[in-house]
């Protein structure tokens, strides 16, 4: 009987959850708490595109006499639609469901409340709207003043191109995970003086949270400050624009993407105090030619340096214990890796054989020299997987008894 019970509630929930059509967008709605979800748009199946461009979510919706307040955008509601013109979102929506936005270009967002369009929950990257043009009412808007909230959620401004400027108000204390990543316009980026969580010392373009000294955002225009200790993930991602940055003596870590992306990236220097590049820190910088990594990093993550397509040459440190899986793949124009310690050399953990830049360098220096015939030290007991993967500058290769383990594909494709 218990058994039964429970089957019949959980029927009699499911029920409750009914789909409708009511002009081009399809809803479902909740019956428990009188609120509509926005399941899809009514569009062209073979070419996606939609009947009307002006597309308007309405803050509720009448089925037969019965109101729903409109709350949620739903998963993939909009995914691999086109020709929106104009998208506008009510002061309604608390959600946007993973990948609502995904492959779906908008010319215009229209909002009519900042501050609740701050916190609604995004799940995802697609789920931001991602527009050309941001509209509050009436107003276009291209310097961002973040009213007095206390948050503004993950992904709220994510790939919003059409930002200059942002200002953040006193009352923030909490700033999502890539909230402003891929706003590549960005020229001016401040933060109240008031704000006890966030700063922008020294009038240098970021945002950096007090406590820790760790960057969150910059732009093109930023000058990193000396008491800054770690550039956060995504910091920098997709500043297209930034040519040269100076990474001060006192950063320790450069998060994951921290320059994703950053095409026009030139040249950087890493400091000495650096003890862990990310993942994908500077993948696809495609204007790298050459990077020097300091002594005393101890792990490049995985991707940190994929399709840097540019460079030409690197130096790993004897410091190095571990590169990730692909940091150095899709470099097809290395042509020099410079070690200092074939020791060292022999026992870094590298995640796959494009972790290795000889996959695509095929030539190893050792001081500056060219290794030919390649004599591995009696002091050397084991040699990692990948190691010398792609080495195909080596004539002959001297291994000592010392050496009791020979990892995996460490001499493969050395011919």
């Amino acid at each position: 009987m218990k058994k039964f019970l429970i089957l019949l509630s959980f029927m009699l929930v499911a029920i409750k959850v009914c789909a409708v059509r009511i002009g081009q967008l399809y809803f479902e709605l909740h019956e428990e708490n009188k609120t509509a979800e926005v399941t899809g748009i009514y569009a062209n199946m073979y070419t996606h595109e939609v009947i009307y461009s002006n597309v308007v979510i309405p803050f509720q919706i009448d089925d037969k006499g019965n109101i729903y307040k409109v709350t949620k955008i739903g998963p993939k509601a909009f995914l691999g639609v086109k020709g929106i013109y104009v998208l506008s979102i009510p002061n309604t929506i608390v959600e946007i469901g993973s990948s609502a936005f995904t492959m779906c270009p908008i010319k215009n967002l229209v909002i009519n409340d900042l501050s609740a369009y701050c916190n609604i929950l995004f799940a995802d990257i697609g789920s931001s709207p991602s527009p050309e043009l941001l509209y509050l009412n009436d107003e276009i808007i291209t310097d961002l003043v973040i009213p007095d909230i206390q948050s503004v959620n993950n992904y709220a401004f994510y790939g919003f191109n059409c930002l200059k400027s942002i200002l953040i108000s006193n009352s923030v204390n909490t700033i999502g995970d890539e909230t402003f990543t891929g706003c590549t316009e960005l020229e001016s980026i401040k933060v109240n003086p008031g704000n006890t969580k966030y700063d922008s010392r020294n009038n240098s373009n970021t945002i950096i949270e007090t406590s820790s000294n760790k960057l969150l955002l910059g732009c093109k225009n930023s000058i990193i400050p000396n008491s800054v200790k770690i550039i956060g993930d995504y910091a920098f991602c997709d500043c297209t624009e930034l040519t040269s940055i100076n990474i001060p003596n006192g950063v320790t870590t450069i998060g994951d993407c921290a320059f994703k992306g950053c095409k026009g990236l030139s040249s950087v220097t890493i400091p000495d105090g650096v003890a862990s590049i990310g993942a994908g820190a500077f993948y696809d910088c495609m204007g790298l030619s050459s990077v020097t990594i300091p002594d005393g990093v101890t792990s490049i993550g995985g991707g940190a340096f994929a399709w840097c397509s540019s460079m030409t040459s690197i130096i790993i440190p004897s410091s190095i214990m571990r590169i990730g899986e692909g940091a150095f793949a899709g470099c097809y124009e290395l042509e020099k890796v410079n070690i200092y310690d074939i020791n060292s050399w022999c026992s870094i953990q590298f995640g796959n054989e494009s972790a290795n830049p000889l996959s695509n360098a095929h030539n190893l220096y050792l001081a500056g020299e060219l290794i030919t015939n390649l004599i591995i030290p009696e002091s050397v007991k084991s040699i990692g997987k990948y190691a010398f993967y792609g080495c195909s500058s080596l004539i002959s290769v001297t291994i000592p008894q010392s050496v009791t383990r020979i990892g995996e594909s460490s001499f493969y494709d050395c011919i």
